[in-house]
């Protein structure tokens, strides 16, 4: 009978490689299965309730703005000076929409809130993310750009067009 020849066991070096891999192919596997399952935006249990409740008044926002004939392109855009709410398009014109709601206008209202210093963040984030929204809808070409704001003061939704000019 013929027996195989002995082999010399593989260095430590390649039994220690070995390990690494496995360990990282086991841990990559691992990794797969404790991703979260994806659930509605709203019912996001990390979202408190002013949150879900500023996500309804974009909700009714949204639903104006489409009335009125305008198109969404985008929601929540966030980049590091702020996010923009709604990104929309009225005809040629870039319209970016910041959504404020106030339960009363002891403090000014709604308007009032989106005073210059917020002004100043939603113009830095417009710039952050104009150049991207006119390669995707207007084939590289620089839009005109419009803020809007709408407002919800109580209940009582007012969209202000032109709402202020970037700076």
């Amino acid at each position: 009978m013929h027996n195989p020849p002995e082999r010399d066991p593989p260095p430590a070096d390649d039994l220690l490689a070995y390990a690494l891999a496995d360990a990282a192919r086991l841990g990559l596997r691992r990794r797969k299965r404790r991703t979260r399952k994806a659930v509605p935006r709203k019912q996001d249990p990390r979202l408190s309730p002013a949150q879900r409740k500023g996500l309804d008044f974009e909700d009714q926002a949204l639903e104006l703005l489409v009335h009125a004939g305008l198109q969404l392109l985008a929601r929540n855009l966030r980049v590091a000076p702020g996010e923009i709410d709604l990104v929309m398009r009225d005809g040629n014109v870039l319209v970016l929409v910041e959504v404020r709601a106030r339960a009363n206008a002891r403090y000014g209202g709604a308007g009032a809130s989106i005073d210059p210093a917020k002004q100043r963040r939603l113009t830095r984030a417009a710039a952050q993310i104009l150049p991207d929204l006119a390669r995707r809808h207007w084939q590289g070409r620089t839009p005109a750009v419009r803020f809007d704001a709408v407002l919800f003061d109580g209940a009582r939704a007012c969209w202000l067009r032109h709402a202020f000019a970037p700076e």
